[in-house]
């Protein structure tokens, strides 16, 4: 199967998020397809799929150097999806932004849509911010949003709390929405460390320990973990919650388990 699948995020920094689609691509070639991948920045280097294109940024000063640069390589980005959609059985996309232009392009071409939800972007736009112009593009967000669920033929969501949102606040039927949570790959995130000191350093060498690990961000359900965790405490006395990661609910957990009397 052909597949396109398209990025509209900068890939050039050493993120999950770059982890993510490097190895989502290179699986689904393993498995026998062939990924043509599309980035707005940033190539990844040792990327094993079949095409790939990406379309960089100008390292200009100058504002109107830098706008003129972005706008004409965004109208290259566009291009030249416009060109591999006609090739391919699927698009594969993960950007609300791009949802209004997918829906366009799956009409004309007659091609399959599958949309990766990761997250709410309208909702992230909205805990960063409470003025005029943050409530409004978070109101276009979650129009192109609703535009990329109700145009794809079917929706991955990375958590069930991610497929309950857009169930009741998009009103997206339930069977279009398939839930695959996050995994992590073994060969490839083995730490180096020593275990063992790791653990003495956090003092859980003879502890059991419940971890969570990514983005502290509204559709994660932290929240019920630390609520849960007095009575976890209460039935396994010994026991360590750790929470690793950041994001823009980090504060507010961070008062929760204050509030919880977890803290430590």
């Amino acid at each position: 199967m052909k597949i396109l699948f398209i990025v509209y995020t900068d890939l050039s920094l050493e993120t999950g998020l770059k982890t993510h689609v490097k190895e989502l691509a290179q699986n689904l070639e393993t498995n026998g397809n062939r990924v043509t991948l599309i980035c707005r920045k940033g190539c990844i280097k040792d990327l094993r799929v079949s095409k790939s294109f990406c379309y960089n940024y100008s390292n200009e000063d100058s504002f109107f150097a830098i706008f003129f640069y972005y706008l004409f390589s965004m109208l290259l980005l566009f291009f030249r999806i416009c060109i591999n959609t006609r090739a391919v059985d699927i698009i594969y996309f993960r950007n609300y932004k791009l949802g209004p232009f997918i829906a366009i392009l799956k009409r004309i071409f007659r091609k399959k849509a599958i949309f990766e939800v990761n997250g709410l972007e309208n909702r992230e736009l909205e805990l960063r911010g409470t003025g005029l112009i943050v409530k409004t593009f978070s109101k276009i967000v979650k129009f192109a949003g609703i535009a990329a669920a109700k145009g794809s033929d079917k929706i991955i969501a990375v958590t069930e709390k991610l497929k309950d949102v857009f169930i009741k606040e998009y009103n997206i039927k339930e069977d279009k929405i398939v839930v695959i949570n996050n995994g992590v790959n073994h060969k490839s995130f083995t730490p180096a460390l020593d275990s063992g000191m790791i653990k003495k350093e956090q003092g859980i060498q003879n502890a059991n320990y419940v971890c969570f690990v990514g983005a502290l961000a509204p559709w994660q359900g932290v929240e019920y973990l630390i609520q849960a965790a007095p009575l976890i405490l209460k039935e396994i006395p010994n026991t360590k919650v750790l929470i690793i990661g950041d994001g823009i609910m980090k504060k507010e957990l961070m008062e929760l388990a204050v509030k919880t009397g977890v803290s430590d």
